[in-house]
């Protein structure tokens, strides 16, 4: 049987990496486009890590796997508790597990939602893990002492090291760039070694790696990395950060040739990312304009300046933040891009549970009425439904409207006198366009396919390993990426439904998170902006 790799690029896009292919950065993935498919990869209704990686992994938009951003919310009359998401919180089962009990081994290293680890015939380790519990995110638990006796084998540079993730977007000083971009270049190395090992000792059916600093580093450096942005008058340091950047990318494109190398030439190889990336160039200050309006009251007890060193108590209470008595919608972090309605508070224009439609329909008018400057058009240009956005069964966590706002970027849940603050410079944030490469036996050389959807990965990878299409994927299997003879030879056959997952809770997650993961999140900027 034919081996797949799948290589996750977190957050990539091909507006930086046909840049990088054309000038010679990236000369295998430039091989790779050419020898095979590519397109455009739509992401989940909102693009962001946390939907989008289970999605892919499941086939299933948000609202039947269950998991909507980093951090879960219940909602109580006393404000709003939380957890962090896990494998734990998803309601479908993954690839993995799919592919496992139809006997086809699986490698999957680094993916959002796979810690704690589901037992597989193969091996896995979560993404996500602080690097303490990096060893109890290893299946088998056999695998931690395994890849400990590798020469230079450091758990502090293969996951999270929040001292050094400290060094991250928020007000990063100049002096730090370097070597944060170095210890992103480093920690992809270190998982590539770890997979070449896992590739020499015992290779698997389907073999992935999600490499996530493409994500960080434009977050961070987006200026620096796109082309169009980058000033021509560059200072001698802003063109070192570039070089670094750029150097990033080389690297990258260096462990995917070596992997598919070891792997072999009849390997078909897969490379997708969860989302695209773009500039941003507005903060909307969502709870300061529902405030404006009567929807929200901050606390009295509220501490702005101390918001970001509370973030562990105020994401376990939010109760420094709001006068939940008189709060009927608020916004929990920017990564959620979306509001929560609050059933039963007095509101204008609502009173109790009955009004619950008429109230969330009028809001969210008025947010596509919402213009900042005369002419210039709105800033927010989508607001949608819980239903419309998440349909499905488990969409309960979701926020009750998820927005789009016309920079792309995410929204600041934070009190400030202004509602819309133009960015002192653009930064980076997502887009909903990801990419989608394909090359190896079967598939078409040097074609451009129309957009794919993140739900059409399981499916490609199913059929890609020989097996049934379980008829519960939302996703398709992009036929059009194949030769028509291949096709012929081997049609894509349905299956039975998928099993229910085997580390699905049973019921809501309310323990508490651990307050490294909560650090790292406020630092990317996805709780606290």
């Amino acid at each position: 049987m034919t081996r797949n790799v799948l290589f996750g690029l977190d957050g990539a896009t091909f507006a930086i990496l046909d840049v990088l292919m054309e000038d010679g950065t990236m000369p295998f993935l430039h091989e790779l486009v050419h020898g095979g498919v590519r397109a455009d990869l739509m992401s989940t209704p909102h693009p962001v890590t946390p939907q989008a990686w289970p999605s892919l992994m499941t086939g299933r938009n948000p609202g039947v796997h269950g998991i909507f951003d980093f951090v879960r919310f219940t909602h109580r009359p006393d404000g709003a508790y939380f957890s962090v998401t896990t494998s734990l919180d998803l309601r479908c089962e993954t690839i993995w597990t799919i592919a496992s009990r139809q006997h086809r081994t699986v490698t999957a290293l680094n993916f959002y939602g796979t810690n704690p680890p589901e037992p597989v015939a193969g091996y896995m380790i979560g993404g996500f893990a602080p690097w303490r519990h990096l060893k109890d995110a290893m299946y088998p638990r056999s695998l931690n002492a395994r890849l400990q006796a590798l020469p230079g084998f450091d758990r502090k540079e293969l996951a999270m090291d929040l001292e050094a993730e400290k060094k991250c977007i928020q007000g990063l000083p100049e002096s730090q760039y370097e070597d944060w971009i170095s210890l992103h270049s480093r920690r992809e190395r270190r998982w590539g070694e770890v997979l070449r090992h896992l590739i020499e000792t015992d290779p698997t059916d389907l073999t992935a790696i999600v490499f996530d600093g493409v994500d960080k580093l434009q977050h961070l450096c987006w200026r620096y990395i796109d082309h169009d942005l980058f000033p021509s008058n560059a200072t001698a340091w802003e063109r070192r950060i570039r070089e670094l950047c750029i150097a990033y990318f080389r690297d990258i494109d260096l462990i995917i040739a070596e992997i598919v190398e070891l792997l072999g030439s009849d390997t078909r190889v897969f490379l997708a990312s969860d989302h695209g990336f773009g500039p941003s160039t507005e903060v909307f200050h969502i709870n300061t304009w529902l405030h404006e309006r009567g929807h929200l009251q901050w606390s009295a007890d509220y501490d702005e300046d101390r918001s970001g060193s509370l973030m562990a108590d105020r994401l376990k209470s939010q109760a420094t933040m709001f006068d939940w008595s008189r709060t009927a919608a608020f916004a929990s972090t920017p990564s959620s891009n979306g509001i929560f309605i609050r059933d039963g508070q007095d509101a204008p224009g609502r009173r109790g549970l009955s009004d619950y439609e008429a109230y969330r329909d009028a809001l969210a008018a008025s947010l596509l009425e919402y213009v900042d400057v005369p002419g210039r058009g709105p800033v927010v240009t989508s607001v949608r439904t819980r239903d419309e956005a998440y349909p499905g069964p488990n969409n309960g966590h979701s926020p009750d409207l998820l927005l789009t706002l016309r920079d792309g970027g995410f929204v600041s849940v934070l009190r400030s006198p202004r509602t819309l603050v133009p960015r002192s410079e653009p930064v980076g944030t997502h887009r909903p366009e990801g990419i989608f490469v394909a090359r190896g036996p079967g598939i078409r050389k040097n074609v451009v396919l129309d957009p794919l959807s993140i739900l059409d990965v399981a499916p490609l990878l199913l059929y890609s390993l020989d097996l049934p299409i379980n008829d519960d994927l939302e996703g398709r299997v992009p036929v059009e990426a194949f030769e028509p003879a291949f096709l012929r030879s081997a049609p894509p056959v349905p299956g039975p439904p998928t099993c229910p997952p085997t580390n699905a809770s049973a019921g809501p997650v309310e323990a508490d998170a651990d307050p490294m993961i909560l650090e790292r999140l406020r630092l990317l900027g996805y709780l606290d902006c």
